[in-house]
């Protein structure tokens, strides 16, 4: 038995050793995407490969329209938009506080939009569009300190986008369903992503 156990503790000490020279770290965040939309990450992993998490706030509205004079449209609107993207990243030290980091991310959109008007041909307008894709990533961290990150990068993506529309003819008294898709690729505004992180 103790013959078994030593020969199990030599074959298991390499492992050991490369488990313990890898720093195990999390990681969390906010994120922020053409300054205008929000949202937090999580990252898990060790110093050079992490798993991200991210949940992002696209976009949210709500507004009513109130008309005094006759024959003018009344009406409310109200819009919601969310992101969730998964994936992995690796990171690689090229100066004393600087890391290179490059992975990618599967990503999932979810939008809806309804609007309602009193007066006009169409009415009970809804859209409801949902998203797949994937990100490329591409950036950097500067080490604020051991704790604090900041981070930037570039997302290229593609997409495959499915959207129904639901909407009311009030001339031929019936309710009409519409769905489309596209398939979008490239780099814009939209796909550039700065992060504040608390490392622990």
């Amino acid at each position: 038995m103790k013959k078994t156990i030593t020969v199990f503790m030599c074959l298991a000490m390499p492992f050991l050793m490369m488990a313990q020279e890898k720093t195990k770290q999390q990681e969390v965040g906010l994120v922020f995407n053409d300054l205008n939309n929000f949202g937090i990450s999580y990252k898990f992993g060790d110093e050079s490969v992490l798993t991200r998490l991210t949940l992002l706030t696209t976009s949210g509205s709500v507004s009513t329209r109130k008309q005094t004079m006759p024959n003018h449209e009344e009406g409310k609107s109200n819009h919601f938009g969310i992101t969730f993207r998964g994936g992995e990243e690796r990171r690689k030290p090229i100066a004393e506080k600087l890391e290179f980091r490059y992975g990618l991310d599967l990503m999932l959109s979810f939008s809806s939009t309804k609007e309602e008007n009193n007066q006009g041909n169409i009415d009970h307008l809804r859209w409801r569009s949902f998203t797949p894709g994937v990100n490329f990533v591409l950036g950097f961290n500067y080490l604020i300190s051991d704790q604090i990150i900041l981070g930037a990068e570039i997302a290229p993506y593609v997409q495959y986008s499915i959207t129904n529309r639901t909407y009311t003819d009030n001339n031929e008294d019936q309710e009409i369903k519409e769905k489309s898709t596209s398939f979008n690729y490239g780099l814009s505004s939209q796909s550039v992503f700065v992060t504040l992180a608390y490392r622990f």
